[in-house]
This record gives structure tokens, C-alpha cells and sequence, in this order.
């Protein structure tokens, strides 16, 4: 603290010199595997697992792996098979639904800024015949909510259609803070989910989860040579060259998830939607197959929801409505598709689809 308040009285006077300001070279250079974390000076995973090995858990500590592990399970399946205490499988977080119902686990979009549903859909045609409808963390599907990959290195959560949920409560009753990717979690967890508030230790475990998909510099599409010029400022030890090396990174950031709600068509007819701004978009039942089954199926004709296919369809307006508006009743819930997980034609696909199946 003592450095940079120094550096705040000085600055003015140092900046008329002729010679630039220099910080002490960092004890390790960065490369291009170094985390994005690291490199922009804010070190979080490290404080959180040192807080985390000091933690004790039925009067026994945990290894940072052992919470990564547990993590990865509730994210895959919302319990634990040997969690650290209670009964030998711990309690679902939520009785229907898993974090992979509604997000991936892996980069999902080719340009990190960019959330394009469409290029996403191109993206997983191209990586083969793997069943889009498979719930696992190594499948990468056209989900509700954005990747969990590099949600430790967003800035914001709950935005756009969905800081309606801003003004959820955390489990101790305090008010959520947006800005917390803890507490993003709690309320995901309790109110997304329709289930409940993870316990002290299940949370801990999530976080560490996450942090095992934080960003690196090699994921931020800087060209060999952008990467070069950046490495070389940042271990320059230049403060000048530090901060203008840590704004490009910020830039190649999804610092903060879009979420724009779509509309409703005004009419349907056959394959065909209209839209008030005069929009019409045709579907196509080929393409709207490996949509359907990337971005419903994971929900429709299981446990979940046991409608599926052509009783998706019994009605245009209805169909449009759920995917735009999402559902909520009777102790089944929908969440809705933002156009940046659904385009308006990836939609016409998937009712195209739907019209195209045999009663």
C-alpha cells in the first residue's frame, strides 16, 4: 500500500522527468500460459487458496484439488459422491436441474468479446458427431447461460434481461452483490435453479472449480507477434508499458455477458416468422435438427420435461413465447433464450424442425 501511495504523490513531478517511470522487475516473467489473473495484477486465485487450505471442514483441512474436485462434481451432477461431510452423497444443490442444463464448461464463442449463437452453432457442426443432446462438461451445446470458462475473469454478473435478479438475497439474508462471482453462484444455485443456497464448503468448492477455468493469455486470439510485443511490456517493468499491455488484455475480454431479451414474432406462417420490425426469416428443418437437440433436448423428453418434438408445437405463439419468455409454473421452469444464445433464424430452425416430424 506504502508503493502506491507513493507512487500517487509522485506521480505529477515524475512524469515532467525525462526518463520513464520503472517498477521493480517481477520476481517471474509472464508467458503466454501465464493466467490472466496474474497478469493483470489482481492475484484473487492465489489469496482465495490460501484462504481455502487454512479452512477446516468437520475439523479436517482440504487440499486445493480436493475442492476442485468436489466442484467439478456438482457442477457435472449437483452433488458430491464423498463430500467432506453429512451423508456419503451429499444433497443436490437443485432436484431437476445441473449447471450444464444451461451452461458449457469450455470456450464456446471464436472471439472472446463477440457472443454470435449462430457462429457458436457453425463452431459445433465442425466438431463432429459427438450427441449434442449428451449432458457432460466436454460437450459444447447451445445453452440458456454463458460458458463458465473464464467467469472468473468477468467484472459483472447478472446483466441486461437478467439484473432482475440483482435483488435476490445470499443465504446469511444480505442483498447480492453483482460484482461477486460468489455470489452470482448462490443465486444461480437457489433462485435459477429452483433449488437451494450451497453450504460454506459446497460454494468453496464451486469457486475452485472455476478458478481451474480461468483465462490464460494464449486464449485471448492476440496474433504471435501482438503476443510478443505484450509479453515484452509486461516484464518490461515499465510502468507506462505495463498499463497500456494490461488495457489491450482488458479489450480481448468478455469482462461482462450480454443478455438482450428477443421478441416475439407478430404471425407465423408455415415455416415462415414476421416480425413487427419487418423482419421474415424462413427456417430451415435440416439445420434446425442439431439445433433443436444442442439447445432443447438436454431439457425435453427426459426427467426434466417429458414433452418433446412435434408436442413442442402445438401452438406457434406458445412456442415463440417460451423460448422468449421462459416458463414458470406448476414447479417446471424454462429459462429463456436471449439473442445472444438463440438467433431469430436459429428459432425459425427449430419450429421448421418441429413441423417437419410425423404426428
Amino acid at each position: 500500500m506504502g508503493l502506491f501511495l507513493t507512487l500517487g504523490v509522485l506521480a505529477p513531478a515524475l512524469w515532467r522527468l525525462s526518463f520513464p517511470l520503472v517498477l521493480a522487475v517481477p520476481s517471474s516473467t509472464f508467458t503466454a500460459s501465464s493466467p490472466v489473473d496474474v497478469v493483470l495484477g489482481k492475484n484473487e486465485r492465489a489469496r482465495f487458496e490460501q484462504q481455502l487450505v487454512r479452512k477446516a471442514v468437520a475439523g479436517r483441512g482440504y487440499t486445493w484439488q480436493e475442492y476442485v474436485r468436489w466442484g467439478r462434481q456438482l457442477v457435472e451432477s449437483g452433488q458430491v459422491s464423498d463430500p467432506p461431510e453429512g451423508a456419503i452423497l451429499s444433497r443436490p444443490l437443485s432436484e431437476r436441474y445441473r449447471c450444464l442444463h444451461c451452461h458449457n464448461v469450455q470456450r464456446e464463442d471464436v472471439r472472446l468479446t463477440v457472443q454470435d449463437p449462430e457462429t457458436r452453432e457453425r463452431l459445433i457442426r465442425q466438431l463432429g458427431p459427438t450427441d449434442p443432446a449428451r449432458l457432460d462438461s466436454a460437450t459444447l451445446r447451445l445453452t440458456t447461460g454463458t460458458t463458465l470458462w473464464g467467469a472468473v475473469n468477468r467484472e459483472s454478473f447478472y446483466n441486461g434481461h437478467y439484473a432482475r435478479y440483482r435483488n435476490q438475497t445470499l443465504a446469511d439474508g444480505k442483498p447480492m452483490n453483482p460484482f461477486r462471482l460468489a455470489d452470482a453462484i448462490q443465486v444461480c444455485c437457489r433462485f435459477c435453479s429452483g433449488g437451494r443456497y450451497p453450504t460454506e464448503w459446497e460454494l468453496d468448492a464451486l469457486l475452485a472449480y472455476h478458478w481451474e477455468l480461468e483465462l490464460r493469455l494464449r486464449d485471448l486470439d492476440f496474433s504471435a507477434e501482438e503476443l510478443d510485443n505484450l509479453l515484452r511490456s509486461l516484464n518490461s517493468g515499465n510502468l507506462t508499458e505495463t498499463t497500456s499491455a494490461r488495457a489491450q488484455i482488458r479489450r480481448r475480454l468478455l469482462t461482462v455477458s450480454a443478455a438482450t431479451k428477443g421478441q416475439v414474432p407478430v404471425r407465423c406462417e408455415g415455416d415462415t416468422d414476421f416480425y413487427a420490425d419487418g423482419s421474415r426469416i424462413v427456417g430451415d428443418a435440416k439445420r434446425g435438427r442439431l439445433v433443436y437437440e444442442s439447445a432443447c433436448a438436454g431439457c425435453h423428453g427426459n426427467v426434466i420435461n417429458s414433452l418433446s418434438g412435434k408436442a413442442l408445437l402445438q401452438d406457434d405463439r406458445r412456442f415463440h413465447h417460451f423460448i422468449r419468455e421462459g416458463t414458470e409454473r406448476d414447479g417446471l421452469y424454462m429459462p429463456l433464450f436471449t439473442l445472444e444464445r438463440l438467433s431469430r433464424p436459429q428459432v425459425a430452425d427449430v419450429r421448421a424442425y418441429l413441423r417437419s416430424l410425423p404426428r
